[in-house]
Order: C-alpha cells, then sequence, then structure tokens
C-alpha cells in the first residue's frame, strides 16, 4: 500500500510539474510575440521569472529572449557565454527549429557588438543562413536579419561584392516583410557599400 501510494504521488508531482513547464513555454511566447516591439517590458516581464527553477527547454527560451531584449535595449555585453549556452541546447535537442536559427543569429549579433571580427561572427551566421534555406516557407524576418548582418561582415572586412549580394538578398526579404525601416536600412547599407567603391551611378 505504501509503495502504491508513493508510485500515486510521484505520478502527481510529474504531471504538476509538467503542467508549470507547459504554462511556462505559453508566457514565454507571449512574450516572444512583443518583443520586437517593446523590448524594454519584455526585459522586465523576465525578471519576474527565476531561470534556475525552469525545466532546460524553458531555461534555454527564457535566455534567448534575454539575450534579444538586451540587444534591443543596448546593453553592452561582457562576454557570449550566455548565446553560447543556448547555441548548444538547440543544436542538441531542436536542430532545426525557428529558436536555433534565432540563437544562431544572436551569436553572431553579440560577437560583433563585443568587437570580434574573425569567422567566429561569420560562422553562426552562415549555419543559420544553411538552416533557413531548409526551411519549406524561409521566415522573411530571419532572412532579413542574417543577410543584414552577413552583408555588415563583409563591408567591414571591405568585400564589397558579397557585401552587395547579402544586402539584395536583405532587401528581398525587407519586401517580404513590409517593413518600411527594413526597407529604408537596406537601401541606406546598399547606398554606402556603392559610395565607398565610387560607384556614384
Amino acid at each position: 500500500r505504501q509503495s502504491y501510494l508513493s508510485i500515486v504521488f510521484f505520478v502527481l508531482l510529474i504531471s504538476c510539474s509538467s503542467n508549470d513547464n507547459r504554462l511556462i513555454k505559453q508566457k514565454l511566447s507571449i512574450w516572444d510575440a512583443d518583443i520586437e516591439t517593446n523590448p524594454s517590458a519584455i526585459k522586465d516581464s523576465l525578471k519576474t521569472i527565476s531561470p534556475e527553477e525552469l525545466s532546460r527547454e524553458n531555461r534555454a527560451y527564457y535566455n534567448l529572449l534575454k539575450v534579444i531584449s538586451d540587444d534591443k535595449t543596448y546593453v553592452n555585453f561582457k562576454n557570449d557565454s550566455l548565446i553560447n549556452t543556448v547555441v548548444r541546447y538547440y543544436n542538441t535537442h531542436s536542430e532545426n527549429t525557428t529558436n536555433y536559427i534565432r540563437a544562431l543569429i544572436y551569436q553572431g549579433v553579440v560577437r560583433t557588438r563585443l568587437g570580434i571580427s574573425d569567422s567566429t561572427i561569420y560562422e553562426p551566421l552562415k549555419n543559420a543562413d544553411k538552416l533557413l534555406r531548409q526551411q519549406a516557407k524561409p521566415e522573411a524576418a530571419l532572412g532579413y536579419m542574417i543577410n543584414f548582418f552577413l552583408g555588415n561582415v563583409h563591408y567591414n572586412q571591405g568585400n564589397y561584392y558579397f557585401a552587395d549580394k547579402y544586402f539584395y538578398q536583405t532587401l528581398y526579404f525587407a519586401k517580404q516583410e513590409n517593413d518600411t525601416s527594413h526597407i529604408f536600412d537596406t537601401y541606406l547599407a546598399l547606398y554606402w557599400n556603392k559610395m565607398i567603391q565610387r560607384k556614384i551611378d
């Protein structure tokens, strides 16, 4: 009888934990939907949760949102350790998910913000690009980010021909998004890429 009660208690405990994880994931998804338009509010919301108490999946999602909200509120990153843990989790558990692509993009973004200028910026962005191309319907917002940052990497290294190719691909995705600020930023990037080559026409 005691053994039976222990099993029942264990099953109930697991059930409650699963429900909690689902509720947390739902909450994170709701915040994720607003992170582009209101990153400051999402950053404050994230502070109401203790990541140490989350499941590994939810902790990875939480940390991804933290990195994104920090980037969009211009926090000075001290290192890339947090985004590296997110990339490692999604690489092992959810290789082809959108969040893995986002994690790879922000790995490149954080390293750029840290002033790193070697291949460790380029590689995660190229991996993200490869994964995006494997999707049946590539998400335009992700395509925009990947190509914009790849274009910037080549621009900063003086590879203007390749920068041009990536910026035109960026423009394609920006128009798919129908995001006027992204379209403007892309035309501006294309303009400066031409000007530095003195292609005045």
